[in-house]
């Protein structure tokens, strides 16, 4: 009889269980990691090749580069002006130019930690050759002053970024942190992947597959060169097998389990880790609309496959073709996920821009609405000088994205960046108002959603435009048609400098035009004859007929217009016909009304200024018997269209005073600090005292009332 040992048999069982486990599940492994994982399956195919290598997939010096880029943007943000050393800045550039070749490079971005161990400590693990520098766009940046080369572009932030208290510049409203980072990515990582591995390295001569890339090299030109692309994109090679939001939190160091592939206790930064592009594209996917990080992965390895199948021969024509659609559609998706991007900081500079009025108006501490602001836009501007380094060129696009943003962010008291002079410091002029950079985040919204059809559109702030919505009353009275500037001379009020007003006019509805936000090209004169100013009529015959009307020499007219880079030929023609202006910084509503009173000395306003200030000026002016002329001004299509859809059909039409406040109206303007027109407000104790201008047509008021209040 054959006995049988009870505790073998289990233990026998034990292990066909476990082993026919094991088995299973190696294989339901294989089948479905093989052609999900980049570079699997990938033998050398290089003709004649000698050397000891089985594998033909590489991309080293792409992940390095990916890992200078992290560890670069850490830096930035250790900025001291008090370092006569220049240690902050050798570090910076080391890591931009490569020049120690890694051997000390220690990778600062992702630092291996005990939840989140890495293999590598050094890039130098990784590669030692690859820099930043060598491979930033040569060519001229056209969202950036002075046309310098992409290379130069990013040298210069960092050495402004190295002066700064940690890398961000308050005054000029410059994020170096975010700016370095969101442009290098785009600036070398999207630009080398579409304007060189993915577009000029796959024709059909270049780096071709029957070749080595290099001489002695594992790899083709095609492959390689595919490779480089992919190592730029940033995905982990087992991505495929990943969620959006696993592939998220492994770039943020939140999931070790998943970014540890090969199960080994650490997470090799080479294959294992999520990186720039492709980090930004499984942060939009995770919302459910989109499905750009797989979508550009699974292109690569389907490229790959069929470069790989080729078996180091020349690609046969059709594959060829197969090889640049695919390419193509990397790189489309690529675009997409930055123009992605650019859609979610404007709008979170829009937003920002709420808080930033709200701590104007309301006197409160700005550090933190600033610091948010100029955070969200130096990644805006980053991603939106980023998307302009690819291969695709959509000059009028770009020419209306750079001019809606501007060359640094408009800030509180609207100065804005314009230019850098000769020895590299920033030159500043005055931007818009608060009200129009917030339409032209809107506007940006718009323009990237239409030319790269967005799906994620994230911080979506379209639907709600800058106009301000008022509920008055109890809803018992007349419809009326109100025009309102809260802060006119946002400037002034933040610098406490003389002029600025809190302006509202009202009227029965239809009674006021419904201007749109753009701007307005405007005249203004004490004069109630037809022909003697006129908007058509250059600024000699506006003068010559001005003087002999008011019975003066040119050279005692006074002109007021906004000091803007727009007017100087205007001003130019005004000196030189012997005439004087009287240049103001902001407020061009109160700038209009000036010419209602001899003692303010101002014969005749005129030049571009915001359309619904036109609105409110002719308002008061219609009280005066003044003349005054507006014809908008439509800077781009999207403006034309909203003009249509506000019922405006000729887009050329000159407004007369009478079209623009049609019926009785009531204008006031409370001084919130002294100007020209009123005093502004005076504290006293317990009390404060306000000066208001109001008119009213059909009573002819014209009177300034004081007011005094009590502080509760």
């Amino acid at each position: 009889m054959l006995k049988i040992n009870k505790y073998s048999l289990i233990k026998n069982a034990a292990v066909l269980g476990v082993a026919t486990l094991s088995l299973s599940l190696i294989a339901t492994s294989s089948s479905f990691s093989d052609g999900h994982i980049y570079g699997e399956n990938n033998p050398v195919t290089v003709k004649g090749y000698k050397g000891s290598k089985t594998d033909s997939t590489a991309y080293t010096g792409q992940i390095a580069r990916q890992l200078q880029h992290n560890s670069l943007k850490k830096i930035v943000s250790k900025g001291n002006p008090n370092d006569p050393s220049s240690n902050t800045l050798n570090k910076m550039m080391n890591y931009f130019e490569n020049k120690d070749k890694a051997k000390t490079m220690a990778i600062l971005d992702p630092k291996s930690s005990s939840k989140f161990p890495v293999k590598q400590k050094i890039v130098g693990e990784i590669s030692t050759g690859s820099n930043l520098a060598g491979k930033a766009d040569e060519r001229p940046q056209l969202s950036w002053p002075n046309n310098m080369s992409g290379e130069d572009v990013i040298r210069f932030m960092i050495k402004k970024a190295s002066k700064i208290s940690g890398g961000v510049d308050m005054r000029n409203g410059m994020n170096y942190s975010q700016l370095i980072s969101k442009y290098t990515m785009g600036a070398v990582l999207y630009h080398q992947a579409c304007d060189n591995y993915l577009d000029e390295k796959m024709t059909a001569s270049n780096k071709p597959n029957d070749k080595p890339y290099k001489k002695g090299a594992a790899y083709t030109g095609k492959e390689h060169s595919w490779d480089e692309a992919f190592g730029y994109w940033g995905a982990a090679a087992h991505t495929m097998t990943l969620s959006a939001k696993q592939s998220y939190d492994v770039a943020k160091k939140k999931d070790f389990k998943a970014a540890d592939f090969n199960k080994d206790g650490v997470v090799d930064l080479y294959k294992e880790m999520t990186y720039g592009h492709a980090y930004y594209a499984s942060a939009f996917d995770k919302g459910g609309k989109t499905n750009y990080l797989k979508t550009v992965t699974k292109a690569f390895i389907d490229g790959r496959k069929i470069i790989t199948a080729a078996d180091g021969n020349k690609l046969s024509s059709s594959d060829l073709t197969k090889v640049q659609d695919l390419a193509q559609e990397i790189c489309s998706n690529w675009a997409q996920v930055i123009a992605e991007a650019v859609h979610k900081y404007a709008g979170s500079v829009y937003k920002d821009l709420i808080a930033v009025e709200k701590a104007l108006s309301s006197g409160s501490d700005m550090d933190k609405a600033m610091s948010k602001y100029l955070k969200h836009w130096g990644e805006l501007k980053g991603f939106a000088m980023a998307l302009q380094s690819g291969v695709e060129n959509k000059s009028d696009t770009f020419n209306r994205l750079n001019r809606m943003m501007g060359f640094g962010p408009l800030m509180p008291n609207l100065s804005q960046v314009v230019g850098i002079d000769s020895s590299g410091n920033y030159l500043k002029d005055q931007g818009s108002s608060i009200g129009y950079y917030k339409l032209h985040m809107i506007k940006i919204q718009k323009l990237m959603a239409k030319e790269y059809a967005l799906k994620a559109k994230s911080n979506d702030v379209t639907g709600g435009m800058a106009s301000l919505i008022e509920t008055l009353g109890t809803k018992k009275g007349p419809d009326i048609d109100i025009a309102v500037d809260p802060v006119e001379g946002t400037n002034f009020a933040a610098k406490n400098l003389p002029g600025a007003l809190s302006v509202i006019a009202i009227a029965e509805k239809g009674n006021l035009f419904h201007a749109p936000e753009t701007y307005m090209d405007k005249i203004a004169a004490k004069v109630d004859e037809k022909n003697v100013v006129d908007l058509d009529y250059d600024i000699k015959k506006n003068l010559d007929n001005l003087a002999q009307y008011r019975n003066k020499n040119i050279e005692d007219l006074v002109v007021c217009i906004l000091d803007r880079p727009r007017h100087k030929k205007i001003i130019d023609e005004i000196h030189n016909s012997g005439a004087q202006t009287k240049l103001i910084t902001d407020g061009d509503v109160a700038g209009a009304l000036l010419v209602t009173n001899n003692n303010f000395n101002v014969d005749l306003f005129l030049g571009i200024g915001g359309g619904p200030e036109g609105v409110l000026a002719a308002s008061a002016l219609d009280t005066f018997n003044c003349f005054f002329q507006g014809k908008f001004i439509f800077e781009d299509n999207e403006d034309k269209e909203r003009a249509n859809k506000m019922g405006i059909k000729d887009l050329d039409k000159k407004y007369s005073l009478n079209e623009i406040v049609s019926g009785d109206s009531i204008f006031c303007a409370t001084g919130i600090t002294s100007g020209d027109l009123v005093k502004g407000i005076e504290i006293n104790k317990d009390t404060f005292k306000s000066e208001t201008l109001v008119t009213h047509k059909s009573s002819n008021t014209k009177e300034n009332i004081i007011k005094n209040f009590n502080i509760e």
